[in-house]
Parts: structure tokens; sequence; C-alpha cells
């Protein structure tokens, strides 16, 4: 096992740490946490974008728009959250993803592009309790540590992509949250784990 420390700047200033480490494929015991069964597939869901949209026809006062910003991954909520009428929820999530446009993809690019995704929508698990929202206006979040750890590098991240999300803990203005991708063929791809920071910023 080859592992690796990396720092990412941008315009001099340092940006993150990364720790990487690399491996070569073998063979030996397997097991894996079956995929939920009985959820909605989706082509029979609404896209995120079609969901902010449904919103943003009242015109709410505390809701961030950011439809204008671009998206290189397309999500489908199983059950979407309603932003304008929040109330407390088990800090459970489910959204199936993919690239927004089919991309010819290399095997390094395929596991990057599924680490960015991973990193969308995991903290809003750790508000759900709460009936907050990433999306509020007061609501100031961030990613402080985040973790994956890739299982199965046979898949593609043009295809519907299962994101399994649960947070076991929200203190001291963090969030703990941990999450599974499976394949649509129900295979656990990658497994996730994020540390964020979550400021109810004061309202004047």
């Amino acid at each position: 096992m080859l592992k690796g420390l990396y720092r990412h700047y941008q315009s001099d200033k340092l940006v993150f740490y990364m720790i990487a480490s690399f491996q070569k494929k073998e063979k030996g015991l397997e097991h894996q946490e079956k995929m939920p069964r009985g959820i909605v597939t989706p082509e029979n869901l609404k896209t995120e974008m079609e969901i902010l949209d449904d919103v943003f026809k009242n015109k709410p006062d505390n809701i961030k728009d950011t439809r204008h910003r671009g998206r290189a991954i397309e999500f489908r909520p199983i059950k979407p959250r309603d932003i304008t009428m929040l109330k407390n929820e088990d800090p459970l999530q489910l959204l199936w993803l993919k690239t927004s446009a089919k991309t010819d993809l290399d095997p390094i690019m395929n596991q990057a592009l599924l680490a960015y995704a991973s990193d969308y929508t995991i903290l809003d698990t750790a508000l759900m309790p709460h009936g907050i929202s990433i999306f509020q206006k007061d609501i100031q979040v961030a990613s402080l540590d985040h973790s994956i750890w890739f299982h199965d590098s046979n898949f593609d991240i043009n295809d519907w992509t299962l994101y399994s999300q649960k947070s076991p803990k929200t203190s001291g203005n963090r969030g703990f949250a941990e999450g599974m991708l499976y394949s649509y063929e129900g295979n656990l791809i990658a497994t996730v784990a994020q540390e964020g920071m979550i400021r109810k910023m004061p309202t004047f």
C-alpha cells in the first residue's frame, strides 16, 4: 500500500491537505451492507433544479437561490424536504446522483468526480432533526474533514448512483454525517464520513 500527503494551493494560498492511500487489487473475503430496498427509481423523481423552481414560485424570503450555479452533478432526492416549511425529521436521507452530462472519464477522474459529488448534501442530513436546512440564509455551513473509502473501482458516475446518508451526532456547532454510495445494481462502491461546521447566524 502506498500513502501520500498532498497540499493544494490557489493563488499561493493553502486550500486543503489530502491524505491518500493506494492499493493494488487483491482477492479476498467479501461482504457488504445491502442497498436499501423498495425505493423510488431516479426516472420517477424530480431533479434538484425542478424542486427549486417549485420552491421559488412563491418567492420565499429566507431561502438561498442557488439555481444560477452550474451543476456538474445532477441530484434527485427520493423524499425531498419542503425547505419552506421545515420540520424536525430523523437524520436519514436518500438520493440519486450522476453527472449532469455524459462525459468520457478515465478511472481516476471517475473516482475524483464521485468524491466531489459525495461532499454535496451530506451535511444537510445533520440539520434534519433541528428543522433547518443549508438553503436558509441564516445558516452557515462548511466541510471541515471529509473522508471517502473506495471499495470498488468498477463503476461509472455517468450512471445513477444511490447515496444513503445518516447523521449520528450534531453538537458544538459541528455536525457529523456518514454516507454509502451504491451502484444502480446495488454494489457498494464507497463509504463517506464528514465533519462540518454548522452555525446559525444572528438575524438583525
